[in-house]
Order: C-alpha cells, then sequence, then structure tokens
C-alpha cells in the first residue's frame, strides 16, 4: 500500500498564485501555436542509444498524463507514440484554446496537489519543467505525493527540476525548504510564485527516493546570450 502523507509548512510570503494563473491564462491565450516538443522528452522517449532510456517502450494505449500540459507543445508527440493521452491545465481558458487543437486528448482541470484522478490510474506521467511549482503551504513532498498517488506501482514518472544556477532565480528569495520565490522574471509570469529548486543530482535523488525508484538523471546546462538555462531531467518508477 503506497504512503499517502503530506506535509504542511507554512512560509512568510504572499501568495499570488491566483494572479500567477491570470498571467500564464493570458500569455497562452494571446501565443501563436509553434508545436515543438522539449528536447529531453524527445530524447527520453525515442533514444535508443546506447540505450533506452525508459526500460519498457511498449507505449501503444497505456495511459500517460502531460502534468500543466500549457498550450500542448508536447501532445503531439505522446499521441503519434500511441499513448492515450490526458492533461492537465490550471485554466479554463488554457484547456479550451488545447482541447481545440487536441480533441483526442483529454484535458482536466487540475494542480500539482490536487490530479483529478483516481489512485493507481496512469502507467506514465510526464511532468515537463510543471511538477516544481508549489502552492501555499505546501512543500515538494506534497506534489510528489500526488504524483504518486495517481501513477500505478512500478509507473514511470518523467520529469524536471531547475538547478540554483538557473536564471529564472536570480535575484529570488531563498527559503529554507530549499525553494525559491521569484522576484526577476524577465517575462513577468513568475513573480512572487515559490518553486523548487535543486542543488545537485544527489538532491534530485533525495528528494523524489521516498515515492519513486530506479532513478535516472540526466542534465541540461545551457547558456545563451548571458542567460543560462540549467536543469535536472530524469525518469524513475513509481514504488
Amino acid at each position: 500500500m503506497k504512503s499517502r502523507i503530506t506535509t504542511y509548512k507554512t512560509f512568510e510570503h504572499t501568495d499570488i498564485l491566483a494572479m500567477s494563473h491570470e498571467k500564464w491564462t493570458e500569455y497562452y491565450k494571446n501565443k501563436k501555436l509553434f508545436l515543438y516538443p522539449e528536447s529531453f522528452i524527445v530524447r527520453i522517449f525515442l533514444s535508443t542509444f546506447p540505450q533506452p532510456l525508459l526500460s519498457n517502450q511498449n507505449f501503444k494505449e497505456r495511459k500517460i498524463l502531460d502534468l500543466s500540459c500549457g498550450y500542448g507543445r508536447n501532445l503531439g508527440l505522446l499521441l503519434n507514440l500511441g499513448f492515450s493521452v490526458f492533461a492537465t491545465e490550471v485554466s479554463d481558458t488554457v484547456i479550451k484554446k488545447t482541447q481545440k487543437y487536441f480533441p483526442e486528448v483529454e484535458i482536466r482541470k487540475g494542480s500539482n496537489t490536487n490530479l483529478p484522478f483516481e489512485n493507481d490510474f496512469f502507467n506514465y506521467l510526464m511532468a515537463c519543467n510543471t511538477c516544481y511549482y508549489l502552492e501555499a503551504n505546501t512543500v515538494f513532498t506534497d506534489n510528489l505525493c500526488e504524483i504518486s498517488r495517481v501513477l500505478k506501482t512500478g509507473g514511470f514518472f518523467i520529469g524536471s527540476i531547475p538547478t540554483v544556477k538557473h536564471f529564472i532565480f536570480s535575484g529570488g528569495e531563498f527559503c529554507y525548504d530549499g525553494s525559491v520565490i521569484i522576484r526577476e522574471d524577465k517575462l513577468d509570469l513568475r513573480n512572487g510564485d515559490r518553486l523548487q529548486c535543486a542543488t545537485d543530482s544527489n538532491s534530485v535523488i533525495q528528494m523524489l527516493s521516498p515515492f519513486f525508484e530506479n532513478i535516472q538523471i540526466g542534465r541540461i546546462n545551457d547558456k545563451c546570450f548571458g542567460m543560462v538555462r540549467d536543469l535536472y531531467y530524469f525518469t524513475c518508477n513509481c514504488r
């Protein structure tokens, strides 16, 4: 039986998550759709050299959740691989727009700590640059607990988490639990949001291991025009 323990802690900052949701809604509503999958997602699902990054590549009709899918940049890839695809988003407006382009995907309203699915529902869950967003009075463990809840035992969790060197944390307010309140987002989409970060690969393993096993980690460190995009991506199996 999986553990469903949730730990709550209070943080001394004003929670403006609803305001952030409105900004993201406006951003996606006005965004032109150029649907190219994230590079590390392509590598995880398609790379076979020197060996596949996923031990089970029989994707046909397997249930997968794209957690906070946004405008759906990765949905086409998942459909092409044969998955039975589900997705979540926090905004009805974003859901309506994305659903228009992907009618075969079931998109539901949900957040990192409130996924509208029953226990042990998915074979795979993909959180591409999403699972580290934290709601008020929660910690990263709460997100991982909810992800574990909807995954079958042995199911695959594919995700990413930025390092402390990522440009998004520049000027941010670091909290005692390893999360950061964003203060200088150049797009003004995340200011006031609290995001979990990783110090090194061992910290990623430490965060994931209470709920997941067989953890494999990759890293992207890309410096372009003075901005450093530094993150870990991973695959693992639900305990």
